[in-house]
C-alpha cells in the first residue's frame, strides 16, 4: 500500500499537466473568470463545458441572486476589478446567458466593422459608445431583446451622429464599471485600439450606485476604465457624468447598509441624486489628479457633466431656463419671455407630480432616456463637446468666428 503513494502522486501530476496545460496555454485558467472562483468573500465556483473554449457553453448555469452589499457594508464585487456578472450582479437566476449573448454580439459587430470599407477608407471618425442600458438603447434592445422604452433611439443615433461619425455602440444593460472593464479587452479589436481617429463616449456608473456601491468606489471604477482606455488605445475619450435618476423606490432595498439613519429605525435614503452629485463632482475635481501618471491624459480626456442636469433634472430652478430649448422642437434658443417661461415651468411641474427627481416625459421609467431624451442629450453634447466639435464636419470648420469664448461652445454653421 505504501509503495502506491508515489505512483498515485505521479498519475495525478500527469493528469494535472495533461488537462491543465491546454487551459493555461489558451489563457482560460489565468484569464477567464468562468472557470475560476469569482471575486467576493462569498464567491462561488462556476463549472462549465470547455468544448472549443466557447464561452457560450457557460450560458445555462444557475445562481441564486444575492445583494451586492450585505448589512455590514461588505460588497461582493469591486468596482475596479474586471469581472463577469456574478450572483452579486445577477438580476435573475441565469444572469450570463443574455449578458454574454450581447457581449458576443458586440464582439462580432466590432470585428465586422474593422473589416468594412467604413473603417478602411477612414472617411469618418469612429464614435464608440461604451456603457450600460442607456447606450444599449441605441440598438433598440436590452440584452438583445427589443424593448419598448428604446423605441426610436436607433434613429436618434443615426440622425444625431451618423452624418458626422461612424457609430458603434458597445453597451450591455445592467453593466457596472467592473463588467465594462471585463468587456473592453475582449470587444475592442487591435485595429480599433491602434486607430487615432476614434472617440470613446463613456457613460457608466449608475448601476454601481443602484446596487449599493459607494460614490467613491464608483468614481474609482470609472477612473480605472478611463486609465485602461488611455493606456491601451490611441483614441480620445469623452466622459459623461452620471445622469440623474428618479427610481427612488429601489433605495429601500439597499438599506441596510445604505441608510440615511442608523440604529433601530434604519431609514433608506430618499433619492439617488446626492450620490450621483458626489460622483460627478469627484469626476470634475479629481479626474486629472487620478490620471496624472498618464502624460497625455489632459489632452485626450474631456468630461461633460452638465448635460444630464440641464436636460433631465428639475431639482435646481435655474436649470429650467437652460433646458427649455429642448422642448421647443430642438430650436437652439432660450426662453426669455417671462410668460413663456412661466408656461414652460407650469408644464414641467405637472410632470413632476409623480417624480420630483426627473422629467418623466424624457425618462418615463425614471432611469432610461426615451428617444426624446436621447435627442436632447445628443444636442447638448454636440453643442458642448470640444472633441465632438473638432472631429465633426461642423467642428472641422471651427474658427474664432464660430467659437463662443464666453460659453466655451462651438456654433454649427
Amino acid at each position: 500500500m505504501l509503495s502506491r503513494g508515489p505512483q498515485t502522486f505521479g498519475v495525478v501530476l500527469i493528469l494535472i499537466i495533461v488537462i491543465g496545460w491546454p487551459c493555461l496555454r489558451d489563457g482560460i485558467i489565468q484569464d477567464d473568470p468562468f472557470t475560476s472562483v469569482i471575486t467576493g468573500e462569498e464567491a462561488y465556483a462556476v463549472s462549465c463545458k470547455q468544448d472549443s473554449n466557447k464561452i457560450e457553453n457557460c450560458h445555462e448555469y444557475q445562481v441564486q441572486p444575492q445583494a451586492m452589499c450585505d448589512a455590514s457594508g461588505k460588497c461582493g464585487e469591486d468596482s475596479r476589478m474586471a469581472t463577469v456578472r456574478t450572483a452579486y450582479s445577477a438580476i435573475k437566476h441565469r444572469p450570463k446567458g443574455s449578458w454574454l449573448a450581447q457581449h458576443e454580439l458586440n464582439k462580432e459587430k466590432a470585428a465586422d466593422f474593422v473589416k468594412s470599407e467604413l473603417f478602411s477608407k477612414n472617411e469618418k471618425p469612429l464614435l464608440i459608445l461604451l456603457g450600460d442600458s442607456i447606450f444599449e438603447s441605441f440598438l433598440g434592445t436590452s440584452m438583445k431583446m427589443q424593448v419598448e422604452r428604446a423605441a426610436g433611439c436607433p434613429q436618434v443615433l443615426r440622425e444625431s451622429f451618423g452624418q458626422t461619425f461612424s457609430t458603434l455602440p458597445l453597451a450591455v444593460s445592467g453593466d457596472q464599471t467592473q463588467h465594462l472593464l471585463w468587456r473592453l479587452p475582449r470587444e475592442l479589436p487591435q485595429d480599433i485600439r491602434k486607430a487615432d481617429n476614434v472617440i470613446f463616449l463613456v457613460l457608466i456608473g449608475t448601476n454601481n450606485l443602484g446596487v449599493g456601491l459607494l460614490p467613491e468606489s464608483t468614481f474609482q471604477g470609472i477612473m480605472t476604465i478611463i486609465s485602461w482606455l488611455l493606456t491601451n488605445t490611441k483614441g480620445s475619450i469623452l466622459l459623461l457624468g452620471i445622469l440623474p435618476r428618479g427610481d427612488r423606490w429601489l433605495l429601500s432595498r439597499l438599506c441596510p447598509p445604505r441608510c440615511s439613519s442608523f440604529g433601530k429605525n434604519n431609514k433608506p435614503f430618499n433619492s439617488f441624486l446626492p450620490a450621483i452629485h458626489k460622483v460627478n463632482q469627484k469626476l470634475k475635481s479629481d479626474q486629472q489628479k487620478a490620471l496624472s501618471a498618464i502624460s497625455d491624459a489632459s489632452s485626450r480626456v474631456e468630461f461633460i457633466h452638465h448635460c444630464g442636469d440641464r436636460i433631465f433634472s428639475p431639482v435646481e430652478m435655474k436649470m429650467r431656463r437652460r433646458i427649455s430649448r429642448f422642448f421647443a422642437g430642438g430650436a437652439a434658443r432660450e426662453v426669455h419671455d417671462n410668460e413663456a417661461l412661466a408656461a414652460f415651468e407650469e408644464q414641467q411641474s405637472a410632470l413632476l407630480q409623480h417624480n420630483p427627481d426627473v422629467y418623466l416625459n424624457l425618462m418615463p421609467d425614471a432611469l432610461h432616456p426615451n428617444a426624446a431624451g436621447h435627442q436632447a442629450l445628443a444636442e447638448c453634447l454636440l453643442n458642448s463637446s470640444r472633441l465632438l466639435a473638432t472631429n465633426s464636419i461642423f467642428g472641422s470648420q471651427a474658427t474664432t468666428t464660430n467659437y463662443n469664448n464666453k460659453t466655451g461652445k462651438y456654433r454649427r454653421r
